[in-house]
Formats: structure tokens, sequence, C-alpha cells
């Protein structure tokens, strides 16, 4: 055709295939096993029917055994792709950010992780593995207070997860990727932290900052020594809330805690971000600390907790990628204050609507 304009479905097909034809770039990658998000409502009396070992209100191992047989006695309302890198990266994907999952496959025999996936931008490249059970965790989540309390999974013993032989795709993407993306649920598996060990020893380049979060309390509280050891030797940005520090730090209180990142970014040259509630939210580095205003997000407001950290973590890289930042050491006062109000306002739409993270 002369003009394209007389062909539009030709033009059309030759833009599809150039579409196919060029590489995509993927500035952020998620490192992690597909989760499978159940949404089911239980009561205290109806949950301990089932496992008497379990009181809602507090965070504890229990057998995988024991979860599974919870898990297949719920109600099951919904199903959905989740984790918290998942949440992550589909609100980048919103945002219009390439993005890339590298880990486990889900155990998703209906395909839903990857169909949620792909309609939130995510391309994943997961490896299959055996695993007995396919609950990892359960959170009971209080329907009025909305606070969570987290049932984990204790796969001791039983684990079955082969080392990853990472592809061609997969390394080169590993390479050009300008944000790593890790959770510290992977350090309750050994496995899995050989796997970001493994990624971190042979791909890690110093235009590349690697992102994580540290998950939940009752992470630290099981795993904090070999996770502290990971972040100090591969990690360049560390993001979580002021329990989760108070963990990991030995602190208590937001003054000693911030005094404690303080000195632990001098000591390790990291970057830390810090959430606190109606607090502010801070980042510290090396040479500077930052802090915004966040009480405007009133507790009659909130309807959902859920997802608020990864969709705080999600605005606040998203920040970083339109300002072209490719070190941590190129982050200024005004970039981290663009930053953190980023994150907090993204945070804010989560925790006023139910349908923000799926």
């Amino acid at each position: 055709c002369p003009d394209f304009r007389s062909c539009p479905n030709r033009y059309s097909k030759l833009l599809l295939e150039r579409k196919i034809m060029v590489k995509s770039t993927y500035n952020v990658i998620g490192i992690g096993e597909g989760k499978i998000d159940y949404l089911a409502f239980v009561n205290d009396e109806k949950t301990r029917s089932y496992v008497h070992s379990i009181t809602l209100g507090e965070d504890k191992f229990i057998k995988w055994s024991d979860l599974e047989t919870l898990i297949n006695n719920l109600d099951i309302q919904a199903k959905h792709a989740g984790g918290s890198i998942a949440n992550t990266l589909s609100v980048l994907g919103k945002f219009g950010q390439e993005t890339f999952m590298i880990g486990y496959e889900p155990h998703d025999p209906n395909q839903i992780f990857y169909s949620n996936a792909q309609a939130h931008n995510i391309k994943c490249s997961f490896h299959s593995h055996q695993k007995q059970g396919k609950g990892n965790l359960l959170a009971l989540i209080d329907n009025v207070t909305k606070d969570r309390s987290f049932l984990n999974a204790d796969y001791s013993g039983t684990e079955i997860l082969p080392d990853i032989q990472l592809t061609d795709e997969e390394k080169n993407t590993l390479k050009q990727a300008k944000f790593i993306l890790l959770e510290g649920y992977d350090w309750l598996l050994p496995t899995k932290k050989e796997l970001h060990v493994k990624i971190a020893n042979d791909f890690k380049h110093e235009d590349q900052i690697y992102v994580l979060s540290l998950s939940d309390v009752s992470v630290l509280r099981k795993s904090g020594d070999i996770l502290k050891d990971y972040l100090d030797n591969h990690v360049d940005m560390i993001v979580g809330n002021l329990a989760e520090y108070e963990m990991l730090l030995g602190k208590k209180g937001l003054d000693n805690t911030l005094q404690a990142i303080e000195h632990y970014t001098k000591e390790q040259q990291k970057v830390i971000i810090l959430t606190a509630s109606n607090l502010g939210a801070f980042l510290v580095t090396p040479s500077f600390t930052s802090k915004i205003d966040t009480s405007d997000i009133k507790l009659s407001e909130i309807v959902n907790t859920n997802g608020a950290g990864d969709n705080f973590l999600a605005g606040f890289i998203n920040a970083l990628l339109n300002a072209d930042i490719q070190k941590t050491s190129n982050i200024t006062d005004t970039i981290a204050q663009k930053a953190l109000t980023a994150g907090h306002r993204q945070a804010g739409n989560c925790l006023r609507s139910e349908k923000t993270v799926p």
C-alpha cells in the first residue's frame, strides 16, 4: 500500500510484528515465589475448630499440614495473584513501568497468577519445584480494627526446591534492570535464600539498586541473623516499618530506632526507608535524613491495610525511576522528599480502598 491510511489492517499487523520483535526493557525485576491470595471470612471459633493451636491476634509458625487443613476448610470468597513482590510490580505496571518476575512457580493449577500478572503488565519467568502443601502463609485480618496476624507454614525438612538454572532471557534481564526487588519472607526457606545470594553474586553491578522489604516481624524473629548478613553484603536499600526495624536492630521507640538506623547506614553505606504510621515516613542515608508528614491519613478513613507497604514501595520506586536514579548515592534530599511523598500518596490510596491491591 503506498499509503498506510488506506490499508489500516496491514499497518496494524506491521505495528504488532514490530512490537513483538523489539525487546522490552524491564526497569524493575522482582525475585521470589509466585503466590495466590485467598480471601475468606472466618471467626476465632471456626478457625480453632480446624487447628487448635491457632489463636487470632498472634503471629506464629505452624506445621504446614495444619495450615493446609485450615486453607482446605475455608469458605473461599476470591482468589488472585498475590504476595509482596507481585503487589508492588502490579502497581508499578499501572504506572506504566515494564516489570519482570523471576522465581519459583506458584501452586496454580488454574493459571490464576499468570492471567492476573499479564493483566498487570508483569512478565513472569518461573521454575518448577516440589513442595508439600500449597500454603506459605495465612494473614488473618480483623474486619473491625484491620489489625493483622500471620500464620507461617513451617516447611523445615519438607522443602524440595532445586537449584534454578537461569535462562538467557533471565540473565540478560538481570544485567540491565535498574531495580531488583526482594522480600524478607524468602529467608524462611534456605533454598530461596541461596537463590538470592547466587543472583547477587553473579549479576549485581554498581548501576543497579537492590531493594529488600523486611516483610514482617515474624520473619525477623525466626531468620533475622541470616537476613541481616544478606542485608550487609548485598542490599542497597531496605524498606520496613517501625516494628520491623525495632526487631532487626533491637531497639524500642521511634527516636531510639532512628538513631540506630542512622548509625547502621553510615557503617554499612545503606539507604533505609522507614514508615512509622502517622509519625512520619523517613529516608535515611549515610549523609542525611529526610522526613515527610503522614498525619493526613485519619484512622477513620482506613478500610484496608493489606498491601499498603507494597503500594508505598511502588510509588517510591516509580518516583526514583522518573528521576533516573541508578545509584543510591545520587538521591538528594529533594528527590527523597518527592519519592517519600509519592510512596505515601500511593499507600494512602490503598488504605482508603478495598480495591487498590487485588
